[in-house]
């Protein structure tokens, strides 16, 4: 079992179960997690939690003993227990996860008998556990999503390949270290990442004049039209800020108690807790009352829990230093008084000033923040849309884009092109990774064949890595490191402009680039020969771990999001993928919808 699993499941503290219930039925919960196998301490983080809170509710559980799992995990209790969040609003896919992890939980007790530990994990068959099994898969990432769709019955997906991409980020470098560009640890696969060619993508072929645009009605020069996801979110941003301005925030109507379930009512109602006099409680109650109710406690239990919290924060906002308008050191506090944005922030700090443990203190932020919300009625802006990865160019497209290069009118031009295609394209950096490319980031390397490779290293940045240069474009790159010697720019000078901090560093490049006619401007997107460059290395047959090294990924994101656009792949190497996913088990209960 991974050490990350044991260690979160050993601090989780429920907040929805009192210290003596978790006493009871924390070690049966952990054990059953544990014999659940969770993928990673998120994974266990939300079984452990969902079980919790199934154990909080009406599910039989008398609390005088550590509750049978066995028995209370059957089919009619997990359907009492789903009954109760659609009751309590829960939306269909957060039923649907509750109900997907309590079944695998209910299969892993199944196994375990009653009041007994759970066994220790069996050692999977090699290399690992699932995410290993799926790392270790050598052939096209496009093979493998075709054998997931086939064998789980829906598309794979990020939060399928996330715990996979976790686990293989910085384990395997793709060609060559930042410290030692000359290194090869793999040269086959190496020489498999540099022949790999342009896919035929689902775009099509390339339309007249794509590469190029009208300079009367283009907007920003180097855009083939459409805004970028960060121009986007900057205007989304923009837009929430401006709807933040008007009158500041208004009281919503406290909810109606009647239309809740009357016994977590009276809970709410007739909640007081011990160690507050009932002269101090008296003025408070009423505020505790109306935050309870407005977080939507799913249990009674629940919502002794959150009582507890809210009224401890309760009565320090009565008396901290600083209240706006007190009457009196006791004087009662109104609602109003608590939509100040940055009042749970001052209450963290107070409880770590007095050495409440982290973990304490974010269950307290995150129930206080969603209590809180509920006293503000202010419209909030609609979030920011999820901006999908651009599409990959065509091979009809990526061949224009080197001609255009070849053919710029002064040797300058033609170099900055020539590094910003043949690097976009033939090694994935975009203008994130060119700021740090120098002239002496670039290296002769032995890949086993009659003429060595070209490997280019990224040393700085959020991204550094080495990544060997696709047969393809190393010609045009080439190119250009020689115009740069002929121009005795110098081993340490960068490739693109003079300076490492200039964040526009391909836009001038795009703006100086021309076509025959001067009515056009160049119109190639840099993330798009990245997202090119990605799609052909989603379909050679390398380990996605060298796939992920070689981009600098650290998330499953743009690999999901491009899989869309990527061919089909050869049968005969998904029928390989669906042999390797049944020995990884996947489909076969666990991961259908």
């Amino acid at each position: 079992m991974p050490p990350e699993v044991v260690s979160r499941l050993d601090r989780y503290r429920p907040a929805c179960l009192s210290g003596p219930h978790w006493a009871l039925a924390g070690p049966g919960v952990r054990a059953v997690v544990l014999a659940a196998f969770p993928t990673d301490a998120e994974d266990a983080k939300g079984l452990v939690s969902r079980l919790c809170l199934f154990l909080a509710g009406p599910c039989g559980w008398d609390r005088r003993a550590a509750p049978d799992l066995a028995g209370l995990l059957g089919e009619a209790g997990i359907a009492a227990h789903l009954d109760r969040l659609r009751a309590s609003g829960k939306a269909g896919k957060t039923r649907e996860n509750h109900r997907a992890d309590l079944r695998r939980l209910a299969r892993a007790v199944g196994g375990m008998p009653p009041g007994q530990p759970a066994p220790s994990r069996p050692t999977p068959p090699a290399p690992g556990g699932r995410a290993e099994l799926l790392g270790a898969w050598n052939g096209p990432l496009t093979a493998l999503a075709a054998a997931w769709e086939q064998r789980a019955g829906r598309p794979l997906r990020r939060e399928d390949l996330g715990p996979v991409v976790a686990s293989l980020v910085g384990r395997t470098a793709p060609c060559a270290s930042p410290e030692a560009p000359g290194t090869m640890p793999s040269s086959p696969v190496a020489a498999v990442l540099a022949a790999a060619a342009d896919a035929v993508t689902t775009r099509g072929e390339v339309a007249a004049n794509s590469v190029v645009s009208s300079r009367a009605g283009a907007g920003a020069p180097g855009r083939s039209g459409g805004l970028s996801r960060a121009a986007a979110l900057r205007q989304a941003k923009a837009a929430m800020a401006a709807a933040g301005q008007p009158a500041g925030p208004r009281l919503a109507d406290a909810p109606d108690l009647a239309a809740m379930d009357p016994k977590l009512a009276e809970a709410i109602v007739s909640y007081r807790p011990k160690r507050i006099p009932a002269g101090r409680w008296a003025p408070m109650a009423g505020v505790c009352q109306r935050l309870v109710a407005g977080y939507q406690p799913p249990s009674v239990e629940v919502a002794k829990n959150v009582g507890s919290m809210v009224a401890r924060f309760v009565e320090w906002a009565a008396a901290r230093p600083g209240r706006p308008t007190p009457a009196a050191p006791a004087a009662p506090l109104a609602l109003e008084e608590l939509l100040d944005v940055g009042l749970v922030d001052t209450y963290d700090a107070h409880l770590a000033a007095a050495g409440v443990p982290d973990g304490s203190r974010a269950t307290r932020r995150s129930v206080l923040r969603r209590a809180l919300r509920s006293l503000d009625a202010t419209e909030r802006p609609a979030p920011i849309a999820y901006q999908p990865v651009a599409g990959p160019y065509t091979a009809a497209e990526c061949a224009a884009f080197v001609r255009l290069a070849r053919h710029q009118p002064s040797p300058a031009r033609r170099r900055e092109l020539s590094f910003v295609v043949g690097l976009g394209l033939g090694a994935g950096l975009d203008g994130r990774d060119l700021r740090h490319v120098a002239r002496d980031s670039f290296a002769d390397v032995d890949l086993g064949e009659t003429s060595p490779g070209l490997v280019v290293t990224v040393a700085g940045g959020d991204r550094p890595r080495s990544v060997v240069v696709r047969r393809a474009y190393e010609p045009l790159v080439r190119e250009a490191l020689a115009s740069h010697d002929a121009a005795r720019r110098g081993r340490t000078a960068s490739i693109l402009g003079r300076s490492q901090s200039r964040r526009n560093i391909t836009t001038p490049v795009m703006e100086h680039a021309v076509t025959a006619r001067a009515t056009e401007t160049v119109a190639i997107e840099v993330n798009r020969l990245r997202a090119t460059w990605l799609v052909a290395a989603m379909c050679a047959p390398i380990p996605l771990g060298v796939l992920l090294a070689a981009a600098g990924l650290r998330s499953a994101r743009s690999l999901c999001d491009l899989l869309s656009h990527c061919p089909a792949p050869d049968p005969a190497v998904v029928a390989a993928a669906l042999a390797h996913l049944d020995h990884a088990g996947i489909g076969q209960g666990q991961d259908r919808p």
